[in-house]
Formats: C-alpha cells, sequence, structure tokens
C-alpha cells in the first residue's frame, strides 16, 4: 500500500485545499496595505477613500476560508489554539 492510498483525505481534495489556500495567500498579499490600514484604523481608512465595506468582508473571507481549510486537515483542537492564542498572548502584553 503506497503512502497515498492510505491518507484520509483523497487526493483530489487535497489539490482542492491547496487551491483554496493559494488563492487565499495570493489575496492577502494582493491587499496587504489595505487589510492592514482596515485592521488598524477603519475610520481612517474609510476617510482615504478605501472601501471600507467590501474589504472587511473580503477580509472575513478570506478568515473563512482558512478556517474551513484548517479544520479539514488539521483539526479542531488545533484550529481552536491557533484562532485563540494570538488574542490571548497581545492581551497579556504589556502596555
Amino acid at each position: 500500500m503506497s503512502m497515498i492510498e492510505s491518507w484520509d483525505m483523497p487526493l483530489a481534495r487535497n489539490f482542492l485545499y491547496l487551491s483554496d489556500c493559494r488563492m487565499a495567500l495570493f489575496m492577502v498579499v494582493l491587499l496587504w496595505k489595505e487589510f492592514k490600514l482596515l485592521s488598524f484604523d477603519p475610520d481612517f481608512a474609510g476617510s482615504l477613500g478605501f472601501p471600507t465595506g467590501i474589504l472587511d468582508v473580503v477580509l472575513t473571507t478570506l478568515m473563512v476560508i482558512a478556517i474551513v481549510v484548517g479544520l479539514q486537515t488539521v483539526g479542531v483542537v488545533l484550529m481552536s489554539a491557533m484562532l485563540v492564542a494570538p488574542a490571548a498572548a497581545a492581551r497579556l502584553r504589556p502596555r
């Protein structure tokens, strides 16, 4: 039995997840400055003329894609930790 046959997920599903990840990464690289500005100061982004509503929807959609792909590949426990740990670490950071 080869290694590919012993995987839990079919090979076609792996390629689908890989293409989703590539698309999400491309969008993040393409809109990095806009996402950074929107995350830190949405009012300033709006005053500069950026479409904050559309960018917010795109950012949320990319986060959902990352969560869905992550849940299918690494599981619920690791994805929960990956979502909670950065917020918990930022909360512990002294001011």
